[in-house]
């Protein structure tokens, strides 16, 4: 069964038209228009399905839904609601969850069809879902509100907007702050080495070899795969790090009782007191009374540590680093 319209629609794609605004010529054609159509849950599922089957060779029109019912507490409620909606379609139509065409239109009933030219909305019209008419019209000049066409219901889903910025006015952040804190240290992951057998100072240079060729646009290849390079020749180490497990008593004497340097020492801990969460890090810190990184495995890579603790600084000249290993404790 043809759309009302259908015919003449034909015609005005033959003839194409040309539309004026008050700023700039504006040059329509039934193929430079689309359609949304806005529909609710309160029009029923047979009516819906109705629609659904009578536009599905359209591309140019998709179907908006502007939120959440009374029922539906989130998003993936409303995304299996229009699965359901799709259920025996073959030609599935498009479907979305978007308030914002009817916020455009400030749209409390359905069905309501927006014609739009890209992003320009040009004419709507309530309870009608008829894009040929709508092109008719349209290309012909007639442009916003072009009223009332048929029967419609109330919308009955929430502004999607809307319910999103009554969650967040009612939530609690600072309570969501503290909680996410506190759950940090049920997944912390401590990234463990094994204490030193024996006291070494090992030398370790850090190079980094490419995995392929680094290239320009043009394919002229700046460096070759294969070809390595030493961090230190880039960018001098000029700090102390310290590995340690401020677990570990011994450990901890070992590291307050390192000499005083010009350079900058950071500590780096295994792990932290997981017991003791937060107040674990503090104690730490405030017996050294300097801030304490907990190991990750960038670190352990980077500097290639295999014991703790270590101690390790850099040899800027010849491009190494030094890391001593110390047996504490007579381990």
């Amino acid at each position: 069964m043809l759309e009302d319209g259908f015919l003449e629609h034909l015609l005005l794609q033959k003839e194409g038209v040309v539309e004026t605004t008050d700023k700039d010529p504006l040059y329509l054609t039934a193929e430079t228009l689309h359609h949304v159509i806005l529909i609710s849950d309160a029009m029923g599922l047979v009516e819906l399905h109705q629609l659904f089957k009578k536009l599905e060779y359209r591309d140019d029109v998709s179907f908006a839904i502007r939120g959440l019912l009374p029922n539906e507490k989130t998003i993936n409620d409303v995304g299996m609601r229009i699965l359901h909606l799709l259920d025996g379609f073959q030609n599935l139509p498009h479907v979305v969850l978007d308030p914002r065409p009817f916020a455009e239109v400030q749209a409390v009933s359905a069905p309501m069809i927006l014609t739009y030219h890209g992003e320009t909305l040009l004419a709507s019209a309530t309870g009608l879902a008829n894009p040929v008419y709508m092109e008719n019209k349209v290309l012909r000049g007639e442009l916003g509100d072009l009223g009332n066409h048929g029967s419609v219901v109330t919308i009955s889903e929430r502004d999607l907007n809307e319910v999103m910025k009554e969650r967040m006015a009612n939530l609690d952040t600072d309570k969501i702050k503290k909680e996410a804190v506190e759950r940090y240290w049920e997944h912390a992951v401590f990234y463990q080495l094994p204490n030193a057998t024996y006291s070494q100072e090992r030398i370790f240079t850090p190079l980094i070899t490419l995995n392929e060729d680094i290239a320009l646009d043009d394919g002229t290849v700046l460096f070759a795969q294969g070809q390595q390079f030493n961090t230190l020749e880039v960018m001098p180490f000029t700090q102390r790090l310290v590995i340690f497990d401020a677990t570990n008593e011994d450990q901890m004497a070992f590291v307050k009782s390192l000499p005083q340097t010009d350079f900058k020492t950071t500590y780096v801990t295994t792990r932290f007191d997981r017991a003791l969460k937060w107040d674990a890090v503090k104690a730490v810190e405030n017996e050294l009374n300097a801030p304490v990184m907990q190991l990750n495995q960038e670190l352990i890579t980077g500097f290639n540590l295999m014991v703790i603790p270590s101690v390790i600084t850099a040899d800027n000249t010849n491009k190494n680093f030094i890391i001593r290993e110390v047996l504490v404790g007579g381990e």
